[in-house]
């Protein structure tokens, strides 16, 4: 992150900064993109329900998937790297 104020002249009366944004390595393709977006819409359908509880109705979703730690959480408590695995079932 760079400091705008510090390189301005004159400096700027408020706070701010940039930031560089890097990609991934390996971009999803369109269809895992397609079954991550399901996946992640149906975690957040009921937002305060566990993870167990929103995923049980997604179709072919391996019930081992529903007995991990992963489906104990809410889906606002998971990072974006957590779903991937589960989205990786998905394709089976």
């Amino acid at each position: 992150m760079i400091s705008v104020a510090a390189n301005s002249k004159p400096p700027p009366k408020v706070e701010s900064a940039m930031l560089v944004l890097e990609r991934l390595p390996e971009a999803l393709t369109r269809s895992d993109w397609s079954l991550l977006q399901k996946l992640v819409r149906s975690a957040f359908q009921f937002k305060r329900k566990t993870l167990r509880n929103n995923l049980k109705s997604l179709p072919g979703l391996p019930q081992d998937i529903l007995s991990d730690r992963f489906c104990d959480k809410r889906p606002e408590d998971v990072s974006p790297q957590e779903y991937l695995p589960c989205k990786e079932s998905l394709n089976g």
